[in-house]
């Protein structure tokens, strides 16, 4: 049985990391049997109960930025312990917490999982940005393992180091489109006739819903029968509110708020529009594609991304109302069969999350 320790900043429910190390680690436990410990470096955890198997150890540490002192000596108390295990997988998005990396350099049993292709509070800040600097170096000189979700992901951390792509696979099983479900949720959102387009993810300066309104608008402009379904919850919600108001958008734009039915609710939308500003690889984009529906994405998420033929992507540097009639130009209908079969498209092209699962196993089982 494989012994596997992770390592996280933070625990926090509908995150992206969050979400991924629920989902596989969850799996590893009751496919495989893997015995999973979790430390969460700053202590913080905000997770529903029953939302990691009971068999899954939870540890906090001290948060680096209050109290320095008792995070270093959270490390130097746990350093012995990591002889026990398997592999020390950690699980990020940048590198300037390279304490741990330090304390276990000689290692060859550590993972460093890059899951983003860049962190905005590392870039503006000068500090964080040296930090950073000094992390990879750190890595770049050590005999471990790279893993990324992309290749913009990997570019981030490792340059032009070697890694090993781990696929944000999805459950092609509940994402799979489903006749039925589409008309219930239609009719129950009263978006019969209507052209849905959606966006799935937490209200931030990452996702850019600002600029995603500024988008439909245009296409609203010119095509009246859409509607905008905006799915999550986060810090910017209430200003993207008031900006739907002040552009008369108030009867096009539903805010859905945190739906645990988005497998279900996917169903009734027709296209998936994404302007982030950087992402690793977003897996709210492969379920959307598995459902057959075609994502709109900023070119500044990788291409990987791409695994419906109608998926297109567009220019974050071109006119709002460019952008629109790239939207608008590319509409296809989807029709029932189309749709059936695009989670044979999506498993073939790896995103099948057995897929992943099995390839972090054989992984992990590696001695």
């Amino acid at each position: 049985m494989s012994k596997v320790l992770v390592v996280t900043n933070n625990l926090d429910a509908g995150l992206g990391i969050t979400e991924w190390i629920r989902h596989y680690y969850n799996a590893l436990v009751l496919r495989y049997g893997v015995d999973v410990t979790i430390i969460v470096e700053s202590g913080k955890i905000n997770i529903p109960e029953g939302y990691f198997n009971e068999k899954i150890k939870l540890i906090k540490f001290h948060e680096m930025k209050k109290k320095p002192l008792s995070y270093f000596m959270d490390w130097l108390a746990y350093r012995k312990k990591c002889n026990s295990f398997d592999y020390i997988h950690f699980h990020t998005d940048n590198l300037t917490k390279f304490l741990p990396l330090l304390l276990l350099f000689n290692k060859k049993n550590v993972v460093i999982h890059s899951h983003n292709s860049t962190n905005d509070k590392v870039t503006n800040s000068r500090v964080k940005t040296i930090l950073n600097g000094l992390g990879k170096r750190v890595v770049k000189s050590s005999r471990f393992v790279n893993f990324a979700c992309s290749d913009t992901a990997a570019a981030w951390l490792f340059d032009s180091q070697p890694y090993i792509q781990i696929n944000n696979g999805v459950s092609v099983k509940d994402f799979a489109f489903d006749s039925r479900l589409r008309q219930k949720y239609r009719k129950k959102l009263q978006l019969q006739d209507k052209r849905v387009f959606a966006h799935v993810g937490r209200f931030s300066r990452q996702k850019n819903q600002v600029r995603l309104i500024k988008i439909f608008k245009e296409v609203h402009k010119q095509a009246p029968n859409t509607v905008l379904l905006l799915i999550g919850h986060g810090d910017l919600e209430n200003q993207v509110k008031q900006m739907v108001n002040q552009e008369g958008l108030t009867n096009a734009v539903k805010f859905l708020g945190f739906r645990d039915d988005v497998k279900y609710l996917m169903n009734a939308v027709d296209d998936i529009i994404f302007p982030s500003l950087y992402e690793g690889l977003p897996i709210s984009l492969v379920e959307a594609q598995v459902n057959g529906v075609p994502v709109f994405y900023a070119n500044t998420i990788t291409s990987e991304v791409k695994l419906l033929p109608s998926s297109k992507s567009f220019d974050l540097k071109q006119m709002d109302s460019t952008i629109a009639k790239m939207i608008l130009d590319n509409l296809v209908e989807m029709d029932t069969s189309e749709r059936t079969q695009a989670q044979d498209i999506v498993k073939a092209r790896g995103y099948d999350d057995n897929h992943t699962v099995t390839q972090i196993y054989d992984f992990y089982s590696q001695k």
